[in-house]
């Protein structure tokens, strides 16, 4: 039988938000983000969830994987992502207490998926559309060895009202992806969007197409992960031992930029909305229960 799965990334520690967001409770109902996703993912047609965890966390989502595989009949595994999981010949410095990023996650899947896979955030609200398209794009057999695609949304409808986030900021040329750059520390002053960095604070236009996490891709994208890692930690390690990252995005850019890839891009009008900081909850049970109330999602989910 041929799985349709659906990743989704739930190792984050939740410094900025202040808490494990991946399970909190967000409608006063009971439910928790990834219960919105699951419910709109089986619905759309996945019929296989993984969750990547931290072992603080491992536990809840056994007990949570449980209950989908009850309710929806479908299957669930998990992936295990901790900091100390690097290649052999290096120490995890004593201070290092964070994963190492989203890359590191999807490399943390050798072994648990080997088919094509559609891949979210735990603490993001997609839109049941927008996981649609991506499945369509899955079940049509489109992702082969290192074509991979992307839901993009516009950068204006991404932003958190209270403080900077991290995006990829795409250039999309005939529905392809020419370049992703991870750009952190983006904000909204006045009417305008910055990010800032070493080099002082560039305004980005509010119709960028960036990503948000919501990928499509064959399973090569694991070992490529898992194969930069290494390079990743020689450049970095050195610098920002500590809190630096090994991005998914810049492996995606990596493999645009040696010609050994294509990203389909399949842009989105739906809402976003997701949970950086803890004061972002209010404005994501406003628009879940919104949805509730129109009908679109039960109760009771």
């Amino acid at each position: 039988m041929k799985n349709y799965t659906l990743v989704i990334m739930a190792a984050g520690r939740g410094s900025r938000f202040g808490g494990l967001k991946q399970i909190e409770e967000i409608d006063g109902r009971g439910h928790r983000l990834i219960d919105y996703s699951v419910f709109d993912a089986v619905r759309v047609g996945f019929d296989k969830i993984v969750f990547i965890v931290n072992p603080h966390v491992e536990e809840k989502f056994r007990k949570i994987g449980s209950t989908y595989m009850q309710k929806y009949d479908i299957s669930v595994d998990f992936a295990l992502q901790t900091a100390e999981k690097m290649p052999c010949g290096y120490t995890l410095p004593t201070e290092r207490k964070k994963p190492w990023g989203t890359a590191h996650a999807v490399g943390c899947l050798e072994g648990v998926v080997c088919e094509p896979f559609a891949l979210i955030n735990a603490d993001d609200f997609y839109g049941r559309s927008s996981l649609s398209k991506i499945f369509n794009f899955i079940s049509s057999n489109n992702l082969f060895d290192h074509s991979y695609a992307m839901v993009g949304y516009r950068l204006g409808n991404t932003l958190s009202d209270h403080g900077g986030v991290s995006r990829g900021i795409c250039k999309v040329e005939n529905g392809l992806l020419l370049e992703i750059t991870e750009r952190k520390g983006i904000r909204k002053i006045g009417e305008e969007i910055y990010f800032e960095d070493e080099n002082g604070r560039t305004r980005l236009d509010h119709q960028s197409i960036v990503s948000v996490n919501l990928w499509g891709f064959s399973p090569d994208i694991i070992s490529e992960c898992n194969l930069r890692f290494e390079d990743f930690l020689n450049e970095n390690l050195s610098k920002n031992p500590n809190e630096c990252e090994f991005y998914l995005p810049s492996v995606v850019s990596s493999l645009l930029n040696e010609g050994r890839s294509t990203v389909s891009v399949i842009e989105s009008s739906d809402l976003w909305c997701g949970m950086t900081y803890r004061d972002d909850l209010k404005k994501v049970r406003e628009m879940l229960l919104s949805y509730t109330d129109k009908g679109i999602y039960p109760k009771n989910l």
